[in-house]
């Protein structure tokens, strides 16, 4: 704070000391710091704080014989310590033999774990969209996104099915859930649980999503549930509920969209459509609900040949709670998994390129 306020005029002035005092109410001020110089008019206090501690503190002036009676008492609480963001970090439509483009994103994903080694890497299905001839093991490999095995928890799409029905399963083991199931929880940090389902209809159709009574929607229910102590909720899935063309909103996800919504969760990020597109707060019904609703990511940018509706899209203004489209490049969605708090930013793999940030920490509800 400023020096002098309050403080009686001292001729000559030599300078000032600042005296602290730790705790609520305390009076056993101290000294701190040597003597400052008459010019001073701020004052840093670096001696040994405490974190979420109360601290006191008084002035006076003093020259070679005389000081000034004390200044007022200014009081401030230093901070709690502040604790670094987890980073989740993915996409889905990852990688077909053909394309390049799951090489790209597996290097942004590479820079990013250089950078945090507790990376999680997340995806939201068809991790490997090819042929049967074409497995995990050739297609899903360094330098592609088999090198983050160790971290990634992955989401499965119908397209996983393509290599037969235990491919995925095999690949990734206990990763992807039980074996033939395809849904699981884990927690993240103190406040963050994330659930992944398995919208595929290849094993029972859509009753799987439809039926509320279904094997899936009974443990989503129950899981809910017993999580409902932790502050911040993400779904994850290849199906997306709404999207930006035709009639904007996929049925078969609409109960277990229901069932997110009325629980709080804060986001349900998927892929199935080949670009990115982020959603305002919606319910379950495409009405905006910014206070409690659910923000949609569609993040269908891990590597396959890009989708172009250009023709079928309907412009981004017309698209209820639709807030941004992109489809020119490549990327992954980068989360910040902070305490009751998250930040987004889309990297893309085109230098330069489309990208959608954040612009302050968006608080879970």
């Amino acid at each position: 704070g400023t020096m002098g306020h309050g403080i009686a005029q001292v001729s000559a002035l030599a300078g000032y000391r600042v005296e602290r005092c730790s705790g609520a109410a305390c009076t056993n001020f101290a000294q701190i710091g040597a003597n400052t110089a008459a010019n001073i008019v701020a004052f840093a206090d670096t001696f040994g704080l405490v974190t979420a501690t109360s601290y006191s503190y008084r002035v006076r002036a003093f020259n070679a014989t005389d000081s000034s009676a004390f200044s007022t008492t200014a009081t401030a609480i230093t901070g709690s310590p502040v604790t670094p963001g987890v980073t989740f970090v993915g996409a889905g439509e990852i990688t077909s033999c053909a394309s390049q483009g799951s090489v790209l994103t597996a290097k942004l994903i590479d820079s990013l774990v250089a950078k945090d080694p507790n990376t999680i890497v997340f995806t939201t299905g068809n991790n490997v969209a090819d042929s049967t001839s074409n497995s995990y093991a050739t297609c899903f490999q360094d330098p592609r996104w088999g090198k983050f095995l160790s971290r990634i928890r992955p989401a499965i799409g119908q397209r996983d099915y393509d290599k037969g029905p235990d491919a995925a399963f095999s690949y990734f083991g206990d990763k992807v859930g039980a074996a033939g199931k395809g849904w699981y929880s884990y927690d993240v940090g103190s406040t963050w649980h994330v659930i992944v389902l398995n919208t595929s209809t290849w094993q029972w159709g859509s009753t799987m999503m439809t039926d509320p009574t279904s094997e899936q929607n009974v443990w989503l229910a129950a899981d809910l549930a017993a999580s409902a102590g932790k502050k911040c909720t993400i779904a994850i899935m290849n199906l997306r509920r709404y999207y930006s063309y035709g009639s904007f909103e996929n049925m078969n996800v609409k109960n277990i969209w229901n069932t997110l919504h009325a629980s709080g969760v804060e986001m349900v990020i998927d892929g199935y459509d080949k670009y990115y597109e982020r959603w305002n707060p919606q319910d379950h019904d495409m009405h905006a609900d910014p206070t409690g609703g659910v923000v949609q990511f569609t993040v269908g940018t891990g590597g396959r040949t890009l989708d172009n509706y250009a023709t079928a899209w309907k412009p981004v203004a017309e698209v209820p709670n639709l807030a941004v489209r992109d489809a020119s490049t490549w990327g992954v969605l980068k989360l910040t998994l902070n305490d009751n708090s998250y930040e987004y930013e889309f990297i893309p793999t085109t230098p330069g390129g489309f990208t959608d940030k954040s612009s302050a920490p968006v608080p879970c509800h």
